[in-house]
């Protein structure tokens, strides 16, 4: 290790070649390449550094950010880094100014903290616990992913303070222990996906006003569900994309009035519990079913694409069940899908 002594870097390589190494002590870094060998390491441990530029690196080592504190200069800094080879880990903090991700950053163990902006416009694995400390903001940009890849009894979230924003993907696909944000204050312009196990955001969500889902896509994929409030949602102006028997919390079954986009793949069943309006986008792929007890009815400007992947015989299409009257207004669409060739 560098002893704990200041340490600036102007632009310049740090290259491991052999074993590990810590730069443990204070310091800036202006611009920077960091080339870790397979099987070395860089380690950013203990002090202050202050990151101006973009810091980026090679290599098949890894360099970690595992305690200290990483601030951003006027301006901001860019982290650009390769796959797998930035490690942003145990009390590690992220704890000033704007921080911009372009590349991979993985959170592969503890419970780093985050006590300013980060934004990301890259990829971030989170198999750890982050911790959002007072004015701590993870803003997941358009093209951004954010992928909670672990399943603990201890929470993938820490709520001291801070909030998330999405406009990228936001994925839960870790499975086993059910897990949630921990509180956190949420809003979704993007996607929210659950592609294995079961997520909640369980604090105030944005798109969330009184029982109407105001925006935002919300996917789950078959044997996954995602809370997404304690409230019935009535009305949908988001979009919804159920898979198989996947689930969202406060939607599936309550809702009424569709102003957005429904769609049930690969054999979704929706439950309606009352009369059900249509006055947005409403698919039903082969094998999916609507049931609606009471009347269905759909406004001139709704859609209802009911997609044919087979014949009557093999229950590969979508269908709408109604216990009522149904009242079409619209468009009632056709698609053939699956390379089905109906016979002529």
């Amino acid at each position: 290790s560098l002893g704990g002594v200041t340490f600036n870097n102007a632009g310049g390589t740090i290259d491991v070649t052999g074993g590990s190494f810590d730069v443990n002590g204070s310091g800036t870094f202006t611009d920077g390449t960091f080339t870790v060998a397979a099987g070395k390491a860089l380690s950013l441990s203990g002090g202050a550094k202050t990151i101006s530029g973009t810091l980026t690196g090679s290599g098949g080592g890894t360099v970690s950010l595992s305690s200290g504190t990483l601030s951003a200069a006027a301006g901001g800094a860019t982290l650009d880094f390769p796959a797998v080879l930035f490690h942003y880990v145990d009390s590690g903090n992220l704890g000033g100014g704007t921080f911009t991700n372009t590349g991979f950053i993985q959170m592969d163990r503890g419970q780093p903290d985050l006590s300013t902006t980060l934004n990301n416009s890259g990829t971030i694995i989170n198999s750890a616990r982050l911790d959002l400390l007072g004015g701590g903001h993870l803003v997941n940009l358009a093209g951004g992913l954010f992928d909670i890849a672990t399943s603990t009894i201890n929470g993938v979230f820490f709520n001291g303070g801070g909030t998330i924003e999405n406009a990228g993907t936001f994925r839960y696909s870790a499975g086993g222990f059910p897990n949630d944000l921990g509180g956190i204050s949420f809003s979704n312009t993007g996607i929210v996906e659950v592609t294995a196990g079961s997520f909640a955001l369980n604090g105030p969500v944005a798109q969330v006003s009184g029982q109407t889902l105001t925006g935002g896509t919300w996917e789950v994929h078959p044997g996954t569900s995602l809370g997404l409030t304690g409230t019935a949602l009535t009305t949908n102006k988001g979009s919804i994309i159920l898979h198989g028997n996947g689930s969202i919390g406060g939607v599936t079954g309550a809702l009424e009035t569709n102003n957005g986009s429904l769609e049930l793949l690969e054999g979704a069943d929706f439950n309606a519990t009352m009369s059900f309006a249509n006055i947005g986008s409403l698919v039903l792929s082969p094998g999916s079913v609507m049931n609606v007890p009471l009347e269905f009815t759909q406004g001139p400007n709704g859609r209802t694409e009911f997609q044919i992947g087979g014949t009557p015989a093999s229950g590969q299409f979508g269908r709408l069940a109604t216990a009522a009257n149904t009242s079409l207004d619209g468009t009632a669409a056709l698609s053939i899908v699956n390379g089905f060739s109906p016979g002529m």
